[in-house]
């Protein structure tokens, strides 16, 4: 298991005191180790009556009837609930405390003619002097006729589960459910932020209401079809889009989170890879994703500094090594990658006006760090002597590494640190990005003057000539397009990375275009003209120049923000990142301790 991840042993109410929506506790202590046994279980939860978990006969993944069962407190011995029906599927409890209720899902009856309910739905049991009251089965719109999964409440009674009912957005989503004074139930959809076309199957959520991970099944992103954990949290009244948990997330499926307080889970998980499902406990510090943060690398310190997007205000350093020039992040921030190519401007601490000379040192290979923890590991590269620009995947379990001396892109296992494959390109192959849902590579050669994609499942290479010193790229959120920077033409042109064939090409006017990144909903194209100090820009159709913006010096690289008001530039003569508002065109924020900056990167 990871670094960080408890394997829990049997509840021990005695060692903590029990809060209405305590969970189960890792305790590290020699006692039997009852909740997770050989077989399938997941969903514990804890009351003051023992500890509730679902546990099921039949192997990880296989049908078979699931039942809920009841562990006492001091013996630890299993019991069945009074609310249960054996003779169907009981699964998924949760214990509202506040109101003193345990919700699960059931398949049991729905009318009087004791027919198996097959789908499942949300039923709720009242505990009443030292009772449980018999369960009943929450109104439309709650449940419906398809299945009802995973119910969960936050302490303001806020109901959230998943549900494969009609008008979703995929194969299961995740819904928000209130109840009004007279009782009556407001069932919503939680919309794209959280729900997508593939399937959101079980939902955790913290006592407050404000944070949520959610398995998901099937998407891109994840480590694993069956299911990987995702989270999200309310931000300003919205729910921000979901990122994969990197630290969290396994090989195998891993499910049903649930808080213990405000800053422990525990989730299920089959990562023991027996066929069966234990619970983990870990602390949010271990997997909770990076705040909104800008990244610049300091090629003269070797470093990364971490920026506020919004104000560009100075959060923390991470050294990196010798010489970093470019960084490659997860979509958490937990995982990131820096290539050391040893090579790097003189140190300057005032703005230099002319380009200052480089220092070489022999590479150390590549850095990964934490950019949460700042925990950062170095490790050699093999027949890579000069490691410049990096990619990674959305959980940062595979990197891809350019050796520019050896004209080739390194491709990486994160978890083992070895190299899994290498793509022969052309000497020079200078930067890389990796593309999620083509699942391709796309890299730039300003050297041969060419743009590559790498076709990851066949391997295959195809290339375009877009001209002399093609180096800055950016592809499209579809993945179907690309805009390649041609710094000594000088000329961007746009690419069709389907068929790999150029649309168009113009002259940029100015000198140096050498990075170019996409502003105002995609429409426009900006252009650093890095010897001209400004910004050309044009229309990302068509290419016709738009206008111009003129810089203090000139920009190494550009980056978005997420919300399309600014535009970040690096000025590494200047040792400053700004901030550039994108309706006027003007500088609204600067930070000035970032020594020769070069890659940005935005995580969201």
């Amino acid at each position: 298991m990871r670094a960080g991840l408890l394997r829990v042993s049997l509840p021990i109410a005695a060692l903590t005191a029990l809060t209405p929506y305590a969970i189960l506790r890792a305790a590290e202590a020699e006692l039997a180790d009852r909740l997770n046994s050989a077989i399938v279980e997941y969903g514990g939860i804890e009351t003051e009556v023992g500890t509730f978990v679902t546990r099921s006969d039949a192997a990880w993944g296989e049908a078979g009837a699931s039942r809920i069962v009841r562990l006492d407190p001091d013996s630890g011995e299993e019991h069945t609930p009074s609310f249960a029906a054996p003779e169907f599927s009981d699964s998924d409890p949760f214990y509202d405390g506040v109101r003193r209720r345990l919700c699960f899902v059931s398949t049991r009856p729905v009318n009087d003619r004791n027919e198996e309910n097959e789908p499942g739905d949300i039923w709720c049991s009242e505990r009443s002097e030292g009772e449980w009251a018999t369960p009943q089965r929450l109104p439309f719109p709650v449940n419906s006729p398809a299945r009802e999964y995973s119910p969960v409440f936050d302490l303001s009674g806020t109901l959230y589960f998943a549900s494969d009912r009609e008008g979703g957005l995929g194969q299961g989503d995740i819904y928000v459910s209130r109840q009004s004074a007279s009782g009556d139930w407001r069932t919503e959809n939680m919309g794209p932020a959280i729900n997508t076309a593939h399937g959101e199957w079980n939902v955790g959520v913290n006592p407050a209401g404000t944070t949520m991970v959610v398995e998901a099944s099937s998407r891109p992103e994840n480590r694993t079809i069956p299911g990987d954990l995702y989270f999200s949290e309310l931000v300003d009244g919205r729910w921000t889009d979901v990122v994969p948990l990197s630290a969290l997330n396994s090989d195998y499926s891993d499910l049903m989170t649930r808080w213990i307080d405000d800053e422990h889970i525990v989730f299920a998980s089959a990562r023991a890879g027996r066929g069966d499902v234990d619970h983990f406990v870990s602390h949010e510090s271990e997997w909770r994703p990076v705040a909104p943060t800008l990244s610049i690398v300091s090629r003269s310190r070797g470093e990364v500094v971490l920026l506020d997007p919004d104000t560009l205000t100075e959060r923390r350093r991470i050294a990196l090594g010798a010489g970093p020039h470019e960084l490659a992040v997860s979509l958490d921030g937990r995982v990131a990658v820096a290539p050391l190519l040893g090579i790097f401007p003189e140190p300057h601490e005032e703005p230099a006006s002319a380009r200052p000379p480089f220092i070489e040192q022999p590479s150390d290979g590549i850095t990964v760090v934490d950019l949460a923890s700042g925990a950062a590991k170095t490790a050699p590269l093999h027949d890579c002597l000069r490691p410049h620009g990096a990619a990674t995947d959305a959980q940062g379990t595979r990197f891809w590494v350019t050796c520019e001396s050896e004209g080739a892109i390194v491709e990486l296992d994160s978890a083992a640190w070895r190299e899994t494959r290498r793509f022969p390109v052309s000497i020079g192959v200078h930067k890389v990005h990796f593309d999620q849902a083509r699942k391709a590579l796309f890299a730039s050669n300003p050297e041969t003057g060419t743009f590559h994609k790498i076709d990851l499942d066949a391997g295959e290479l195809s290339t375009v000539h877009t001209g002399p010193g093609a180096e800055g790229f950016v592809v499209s959120d579809d993945g179907q397009t690309a805009w390649v920077g041609n710094s000594q033409a000088p000329s961007v042109c746009k690419i069709d990375t389907g068929r790999m064939e150029t649309l168009w090409c113009t002259d940029t006017g100015g000198s140096f275009p050498i990075a170019v990144a996409l502003a105002a909903g995609q429409e426009e194209l900006w252009v650093s003209r890095l010897f001209s100090s400004d910004i050309a820009v044009l229309s990302a159709d068509s290419g016709r120049h738009i206008g111009d913006i003129s810089l203090p010096t000139g920009a190494l690289d550009l980056e978005p923000d997420a919300h399309g008001k600014l535009m970040y530039a690096a000025l590494p003569r200047h040792n400053a990142v700004v901030a550039i508002d994108v309706d006027t065109r003007s500088v609204v924020a600067t930070f000035e301790d970032a020594m020769e900056g070069d890659d940005l990167d935005l995580i969201r």
